[in-house]
């Protein structure tokens, strides 16, 4: 639990203090006094972390059954709320996010509508290129009156940054501000620290004013998981220049100009279908401004270029990157990434049904459903 973003950690210090008073009673006077004496600091800290450990244990179990609303539409838990269907039907559940595909099954499907994530509860995991599908799902559920229950193990980190991110755009929260509200419903909600340092980078997309001017971006379009290579998302490209398209693949290009949708020569047609939608969901969620256009490999008009290959606003570089296209159009030249090539081809298998995914969890592999209408049509409970 050492990584968790947990407020009550300023508690262990109090802790700590009250673990060394028995400590001081076998003490000389004078050592109590303050003359020479030397605390061992690392054994009550040691005391005051298992009591925390402790603290935690008691909080998680008293969790385990409940079924947690955060809004009127939104439920999140753990495992075994997922498993409980007379739970799932008490709190009137329609719909159901696994969050942890490799860990849990879809237990009740004929009962429920289901989406899966393979989402690992790791600091490096990549949160927000998830967030505005996971939007998506939950704006469709409420449009349509449904109620929706999120769920990874312990509803602890996974669930819980989904909720909170979802609190920090549909209420225009902070992160410290939803995750308060989140804490307050369930004691034990806790992102792990990756979590709470990508949460808290996003909020500037989604809480400036839309007149506030956006730095240049540039996303791929890319599995989000091995598990699950057909759900696509846009992974942000640390270092854009033109080595960092391809001509396998969709991007997109955030400028001051507008949305620019880049399709290489050889993109497969419903990756072009996810970029464009992929495009739309930053003007909703993150009110980039637009025009959207679509540019393709060859085709690209001045402002693609210079940002792409850095020039400046000058008649040299101008005319020297025009003299570039020519060249590269006449030469018929094509862009390959290597570092991009494993999520083509586990991309390309999963198209011509040859995927082999990989195993953890010993859980079938089985479709997450992103690509599937949201709805169904059973009725809808009165909230």
């Amino acid at each position: 639990m050492g990584g968790r973003f947990d407020p009550d950690r300023q508690k262990l210090l109090r802790t700590c203090l009250d673990q060394t008073k028995p400590l001081q009673k076998k003490m000389h006077p004078k050592m109590r006094d303050g003359v020479d004496m030397k605390l061992d600091i690392g054994a009550a800290q040691e005391l005051g972390y298992q009591e925390e450990h402790q603290y935690r244990r008691e909080d998680i179990a008293r969790c385990e059954k409940q079924c947690s609303q955060i809004l009127p539409h939104l439920f999140f838990g753990g495992n075994t709320v997922a498993q409980n269907l007379e739970t799932l039907q008490n709190s009137r559940i329609t719909h159901i996010l696994n969050c942890v595909g490799f860990l849990c099954p879809e237990y009740f499907p004929e009962s429920f509508v289901y989406k899966t994530l393979w989402l690992q509860d790791n600091p490096s995991e990549d949160l927000v290129c998830i967030l505005y599908d996971v939007f998506d799902y939950f704006e469709d559920v409420l449009e349509n009156g449904g109620r929706v229950f999120v769920h990874c193990i312990q509803g602890v980190s996974r669930s819980a940054s989904l909720v909170i991110a979802y609190l920090m755009w549909r209420e225009k929260n902070t992160f410290e501000e939803a995750f308060e509200k989140v804490k307050k419903l369930r004691c034990v909600a806790s992102p792990n620290m990756g979590f709470v340092f990508q949460l808290l980078q996003w909020q500037s997309r989604i809480l400036n004013s839309p007149d506030t001017p956006s730095s240049p971006r540039c996303f791929r379009m890319a599995p989000f998981s091995a598990f699950d290579p057909l759900h696509l998302v846009l992974k942000a490209v640390s270092n854009p220049n033109l080595g960092a398209l391809d001509s396998r693949g969709c991007f997109v290009l955030q400028l001051p100009s507008g949305l620019y949708v880049w399709h290489g020569k050889h993109s497969a047609s419903v990756m072009a279908v996810a970029t464009d939608h992929a495009a739309f969901q930053l003007v909703r969620y993150e009110r980039a401004q637009g025009p959207i256009l679509s540019v393709w490999e060859g085709g690209e008009p001045h402002e693609v270029l210079k940002f792409l290959s850095g020039c400046v606003n000058d008649v040299e570089n101008s005319l020297n990157l025009e003299k570039w296209q020519e060249r590269r159009v006449s030469e018929e030249q094509e862009v390959s990434n290597p570092a991009y090539t494993p999520d083509f081809e586990i991309f390309r298998q999963a198209q011509l049904g040859v995927f082999d995914p990989p195993l953890l969890g010993g859980l079938p592999f089985r479709n997450g459903n992103w690509g599937l209408p949201h709805s169904n049509s059973k009725k809808r409970p009165e909230i």
